[in-house]
């Protein structure tokens, strides 16, 4: 697959390899701009702090290294929050699992705290806890801006399944808002019944389990369902950042020997997310030489990826600031069949229109 002369760079410092270098001289102004925009610019920073092979630019290296240690602050600013949430959940008998950004920053990337960018704190709870965990925000200074500070979707399963809290304390820094899911998939109706409704959220809480032993209620998904989880929400985002890629990337390298593949192709299909995961995985593996068994493509799908899934995978790599948007065409893709297509399309066509009557009434 054809990479941007900027992308192709940008991953080749990211995987130390250097004779991919397109160019002797690189762009590095332009080069840090993907980077921004991937969210990858302290891990470029951490790749390349103690590089010999290529010179970098002094001023470059200058504010790689602002860049990552600003980063390292907020993240143990927001890691020392996230505890004080977990610590009254905890309190409350309320069951949490990591997601992205909090479950990286916990685990693989433990030791090297500001390497991943977070945008807010991102936790899991069953859906009969979401209003415990609502009342125990609000304790803590948290408002939820929909109507009457209350989420406004609770119950709603054609609605979205998560929730952002912003706090209003004056007194005391906030790192980050808290992004409460009660379901791996955050997507609005119609679609969430289109594309979604195969996921078995009582299987991902009883195969999770203990993070640590630091507190009881905090848990991890097993390695199958996590998979699954970072290559949906990587979907969700058209896979349009390298971050999205390096994440599931580092999940798989770091639990390599935990994984069932045999299982986790049962499960895509039994869940209907094979376009996510084949994605995903094929743009990781050409993006990090991911470690994939031989065959494993071919076995999810024996006849390949769709017209529309190889436009997307073409346009991501070809493109240096690829758009989230372009997601509904892998939305469209998940619906294999004609007729499911069709409806896909009268799904959102009556989404759309009925969006519109509310701006205007």
């Amino acid at each position: 697959m054809r990479l941007s002369p900027l992308k192709q760079d940008l991953l080749a410092l990211l995987n130390g390899r250097y004779g991919q270098i397109s160019s002797a001289c690189l762009d590095w102004e332009n080069l840090l701009s993907v980077a921004e925009y991937s969210k990858v610019g302290p891990l470029l920073f951490n790749q390349t702090k103690d590089l010999n092979a290529i010179a970098v630019p002094e001023e470059i290296r200058r504010r790689l290294k602002e860049s990552c240690q600003i980063n390292t602050m907020r993240n143990i600013l927001i890691m020392d929050e996230f505890d004080r949430i977990c610590s009254s959940l905890d309190d409350e008998k309320v069951d949490v699992i990591l997601l992205k950004g909090v479950y990286f920053a916990r685990t693989i990337y433990r030791d090297i705290t500001g390497t991943r960018k977070m945008s807010d704190i991102d936790i899991l709870v069953k859906e009969k806890h979401v209003e415990k965990t609502h009342i125990v925000l609000e304790r803590l200074g948290y408002r939820h801006p929909g109507k009457g500070g209350s989420p406004s979707a609770i119950g709603d399963q054609g609605g979205r399944k998560a929730e952002m809290y912003f706090s209003r304390q004056k007194d005391v820094f906030m790192a980050a808002p808290v992004h409460l899911h009660w379901h791996i998939v955050n997507l609005s109706a119609p679609f969430f019944k289109l594309n979604w409704a195969g996921i078995d959220m009582s299987e991902i809480w009883g195969s999770s389990t203990p993070l640590d032993g630091k507190s009881d209620n905090l848990h991890a998904m097993c390695p199958i369902h996590m998979i699954l989880a970072l290559c949906s929400h990587g979907l969700s985002h058209s896979f349009s950042r390298i971050d999205l890629l390096y994440d599931i990337h580092s999940y798989i390298s770091h639990h390599r020997d935990a994984i069932s593949w045999d299982g986790l192709i049962d499960t895509t299909r039994r869940w209907g997310l094979v376009v996510p995961l084949y994605t995903g995985l094929l743009l990781t593996r050409n993006a990090f030489d991911t470690d994939i068994p031989s065959g494993f493509f071919e076995t999810l799908r024996p006849k390949g990826p769709s017209l529309l899934e190889r436009y997307m995978m073409r346009y991501i790599a070809k493109h240096d600031f690829p758009s989230e948007d372009n997601c509904i065409f892998l939305y469209l893709a998940m619906n294999r069949a004609l007729v499911d297509k069709a409806r896909f399309i009268i799904a959102g066509l009556g989404h759309l229109s009925s969006r519109t009557a509310d701006l205007y009434s």
